[in-house]
């Protein structure tokens, strides 16, 4: 994979470098499963406050402030903590400002990380090392608990394009 410069690139290539236990969900695994999608925010999951602790330094590194703390998030119903380009500067127009959200969910009905980490799928940068996303079926399962209309939305694509990626994902299938 390979989009130097961008955000969401750059800060999944140092995310990679760190090696921390953390799965990309939400729309930029959807993107990387090739879903036709654009968001600039970065929705990480995490079982440890020490995964949490590497993405927020790592997310402090990259100049974003954290805004939120929660430890029953409105939508999840689990912890999350928030990162953001600092709300006191305003960005240029049609600018996106930076997100990412570090969420713990060790387990909740229906997912459980062990066996999300183990069933993950690694996509390889071309300048070394790997993130990781969801297997479908676990990101589906996430999506459901979710349950908006967008992950709704989601949850067709990735049904109707099963297919397509188990052929471009090995280990994706099973």
């Amino acid at each position: 994979m390979t989009g130097e410069g961008l955000f969401s690139f750059e800060f999944l290539r140092a995310m990679a470098e760190k090696e921390v236990e953390a799965l990309l969900i939400g729309r930029q695994a959807m993107a990387v499963y090739g879903a036709p999608t654009a968001t600039n925010d970065l929705d990480v999951l995490v079982v440890s406050k020490k995964a949490e602790r590497i993405l927020g330094e790592l997310a402090e590194s990259f100049g974003l402030v954290k805004v939120l703390e929660e430890e029953r998030g409105m939508v999840w119903k689990r912890r999350q903590v928030r990162y953001t380009d600092d709300p006191e500067i305003p960005s240029a127009a049609g600018v996106w400002p930076r997100v990412v959200d570090i969420l713990t969910i060790p387990r909740m009905r229906g997912f459980a990380f062990e066996t999300a980490w183990r069933r993950r799928v690694p996509i390889k940068l071309e300048t070394g090392g790997a993130f990781f996303v969801p297997h479908i079926d676990d990101l589906i399962v996430l999506k459901r608990r979710r349950n908006s209309d967008r992950d709704k939305e989601d949850i067709a694509w990735l049904k109707r394009h099963r297919r397509e990626i188990v052929e471009e994902f090995p280990g994706v299938g099973g």
